[in-house]
Formats: C-alpha cells, structure tokens, sequence
C-alpha cells in the first residue's frame, strides 16, 4: 500500500514538474494577427474597399500589400516596371476594379498586420482582405496580374505576394500582358 502510494506521488510529482515547464519554452508560432468581419459596402477600385465594422462604424480599407493600377486619379506609370503606356494601365486600373468586384463578398475577414499598424498615411485601414473561403484577396489579384506588390511597407505576406507576381509576370497576365 505504501509502495502504491509512494509511486503515485512520484507520478504527479513528475506531471506536474513537466506541466509547470512546459510553457517555459517559446516555441515558433504564426504573428497573433488581429482579425475583424466587416460587412464590405462598395468597391472604390481594385485596392480599395469600403466597409462596416460590428459596431456601426464605417471606413475604407486598403488591402495591405499590393498596388492595382489607380482609377480615381492619374496613374503613375513609374510605380509599374517596364510599363510605361498610360492609356494600358488604365485600363488595367479598371479591370482590376472589376476583379475585385466579381471577387469580393458582402462580408470579409480584415486581417490586420502588427508590422503596419492599422492605418496608413492616408487614413485609411491597412488589412488583409479574407474572403469567405479563407481566399487572400490580394494573393488572388496579384497571382491574375492585377497587383503590383506594394514593397514599400514591411508587410508579412510581401514574400509570398512577390512569389506571385513573377509567376504572373512570366506568364503574361493581367497588367504584365504588356511588359
């Protein structure tokens, strides 16, 4: 009886040395990214989104980490490497406002980045733009050749979102059809 109790003790001894170190480690883990649903209102063009928070409140939100060609405003050919036909990006500016359109649902996940606050220069929100299916609406519209990567922050998904427009580039789409 004593030896039972004597090895018992032993084995919540050991259970609980192993539980209270356990959290000592720190191991690799994914950013805690900050997550909101908002109810998507319109489609300013293929960047750009304006949206309802939860609480009422209204705003736009840039997608973080890609440019698509400007619709509202002249556009830049100089922001777009070996792309120098205004009339084309336009156009592209255009498309893409499309894209998003035809992507876009009437509720998404903003995804904010810890690397690039929450508002830009601007004032506009800074966020990923998840769609319904866990789909990275920017991935989406820089793998189509819609979006150039915006290297000029310090975003998380840069890298991935780069891997794609070479591929796009290569391949010809969207913008890139004329590069």
């Amino acid at each position: 009886m004593m030896k039972t109790t004597l090895k018992i003790s032993a084995v919540i001894s050991i259970l609980l040395v192993y539980v209270s170190i356990s959290g000592c480690v720190d191991l690799p883990s994914e950013p805690d990214l900050e997550t909101e649903s908002v109810e998507v209102l319109s489609v300013v063009d293929g960047d750009t989104i304006e949206v309802e928070f939860e609480n009422g409140t209204e705003g736009t939100v840039r997608i973080l980490g890609v440019d698509t060609p400007e619709v509202h405003t002249d556009v830049d050919t100089s922001e777009w490497e070996d792309i120098d036909n205004r009339t084309w990006l336009e156009r592209c500016g255009l498309k893409a406002s499309n894209f998003t359109k035809r992507w876009i649902s009437s509720e998404v996940d903003l995804i904010f980045d810890e690397n690039e606050g929450k508002k830009g220069y601007y004032g506009r929100y800074l966020a990923y733009v998840e769609l319904e299916n866990s789909t990275d609406l920017g991935a989406e519209l820089t793998k189509n050749g819609w979006a150039r990567v915006y290297t000029e922050g310090n975003c998380q998904r840069e890298d991935q979102y780069l891997d794609h427009e070479e591929e796009a580039r290569k391949d010809g789409e969207g913008v890139w059809e004329r590069a």
